[in-house]
């Protein structure tokens, strides 16, 4: 085998190719790019259009098969499972999910139900509403612990 398949160069992949680059060696045909191969009955790589490897390709679709699971022992009553849709109907049965390697979403913050300037609307109100003995010792105190504050970070 040479380096060209009908008219393209098998070391190289297609212009435009998205995805992972990745190179084999195949039979007679040294190193070339793996989109350009099949793997044989052998486990070796061969070059499209080869037949050596014996493993006709088809375009044709062809089911999806998925081995059947092994049989288990429920941890939920004990009871022996021994199908995929024995297990399926366990999980209905008992009115359980199966969690696996979902991602879960970001939890959110807790966000005010109202607007920014609603907040700081209904703070104002709150400070107006206030006797002037509350305010004049709630000043005090914000005073003081800015004062705390700034010579912490000064000190430091």
């Amino acid at each position: 085998m040479h380096g060209v398949l009908g008219g393209v160069d098998i070391r190289e992949y297609p212009v435009g190719y998205q995805g992972r680059k990745r190179y084999v060696t195949a039979v007679d045909a040294g190193i070339v790019a793996a989109c350009h191969t099949y793997r044989g009955n052998d486990g070796r790589n061969y070059v499209l259009g080869d037949d050596r490897g014996y493993a006709k390709i088809s375009w044709l679709p062809t089911p999806y098969v998925v081995r059947d699971i092994g049989e288990y022992t429920s941890p939920i009553d004990n009871s022996r499972i021994t199908s995929r849709s024995a297990h399926r109907e366990h999980l209905k049965l008992h009115d359980v999910i199966e969690v696996g390697n979902e991602r879960l979403p970001a939890p959110r913050p807790n966000l005010p139900t109202v607007s920014f300037g609603e907040s700081i609307k209904q703070r104002l109100e709150e400070v107006r509403a206030m006797p002037q003995s509350s305010y004049d010792t709630y000043v005090h105190t914000q005073q003081a612990e800015h004062s705390a504050i700034v010579d912490t970070i000064v000190a430091s």
